[in-house]
């Protein structure tokens, strides 16, 4: 009997040895899912930051994010702090009267200004040789523990970058001017010293477009290509070619005449004109050269002035001591012109 019994119990706790493993083995399945989610979840709650394909997690950390009343995501970003991470110098105060005002910053690449303003939706783009830019933003300026902030709509046309936002799993994606134009120099094949070096011609390549050169001819001419479809806008026929970033348009030479066109190819103005310049920004407004005589046109050749003035627009040396914000147009709405001396 006691043989029997000792048999019984062990064959007891044989039989139980397969329960407590198959408790074991869901338990570590179990566990092994709570891992996975806790992984999934946090990858999709941590904001990952890249800047050119390079990680950036304390740019993510700068980042303030709130949900609006439609329950999407809004993103602030403090001005001065982030600009170093974009290849800019940071300032407080306005640029040209060098003040330490609060209310006022601006970010400097070497080659651009982009001044911002405490609750106002416009910055203030200055690049030398050209008329200063207002460009309107999405929402205003706002100012927390004495930072500055703007939205993605402020950096990206301050900053002169491309922003991707993949609220899927909290991505942001962040590509540069210099960046992007190495990317698709890459794709295409073109030679590094086919395309146009200069800041604002660069900044085409935010509308999907980039100068080019035709280094095969010895007579070497210019053209505008689409790096989304790798076709010419414009074909690599001009002897130069300039973009003008706040009409989107650009500026070509032909056998030493000029004229406009548009992101499209679209002929704006016709290749017939001995000069042409940004006359205002604000009326879209160029200042055009004919036959040794000035005139006014806008930016759809909609003729403002006929070419029949000796000079429009006043001498800035004239007004050193007072600040020109546009020598062609005088306080918002005069256009000064001289005619028969």
């Amino acid at each position: 009997m006691e043989l029997y019994y000792e048999e019984e119990k062990q064959t007891k706790k044989k039989s139980k040895a397969p329960i407590f493993i198959g408790i074991f083995i869901v338990l570590l399945i179990l566990l092994t899912g709570v891992i996975m989610y806790a992984i999934n979840y946090l990858k999709t709650t941590v904001l990952k930051v890249k800047i050119n394909d390079a990680s950036q997690k304390q740019f993510g950390d700068l980042i303030q994010m709130t949900t609006n009343d439609d329950g999407e995501t809004e993103m602030y970003f403090p001005i001065r702090k982030i600009a170093k991470y974009l290849g800019y110098s940071d300032y407080a105060g306005d640029y040209a009267t060098k003040s330490e005002d609060s209310t006022k910053c601006y970010v400097d690449n070497g080659e651009e200004i982009a001044l911002f303003t405490l609750n106002s939706n416009v910055i203030i783009l200055s690049r030398e040789n050209f008329p200063n830019e207002e460009i309107t933003i999405d929402k205003k300026i706002v100012e927390k523990d004495n930072e500055l902030y703007t939205t993605i709509d402020g950096i990206e046309k301050a900053f002169n970058i491309i922003f991707q936002y993949n609220s899927e799993n909290n991505t942001i994606n962040i590509y540069t001017l210099d960046y992007l134009i190495a990317f698709y120099i890459q794709k295409y094949s073109i030679d590094e010293n086919a395309y146009s070096s200069d800041f604002t011609d660069k900044k085409a390549i935010l509308d999907g477009l980039l100068i080019v050169k035709n280094s095969n001819s010895s007579n070497s001419k210019y053209g505008v290509l689409n790096v989304g479809t790798g076709k010419y806008v414009l074909e690599a026929k001009y002897d130069s070619i300039s973009y003008l970033p706040y009409f989107s348009q650009f500026l070509v030479e032909s056998n030493k005449k000029y004229g406009i066109m548009d992101k499209s190819g679209k002929i704006k103005l016709k290749v017939s004109y001995d000069e042409i310049k940004i006359g205002d920004n604000k009326n879209k407004l160029y200042v055009v050269k004919e036959n040794n005589l000035y005139g006014m046109v806008n930016i759809d050749g909609e003729v403002l002035l006929a070419t029949n003035f000796q000079k429009i627009g006043v001498d800035e040396n004239d007004f050193e001591q007072n600040r020109l914000d546009n020598q062609y147009i005088l306080v918002n709405e005069l256009i000064p012109v001289k005619y028969n001396n």
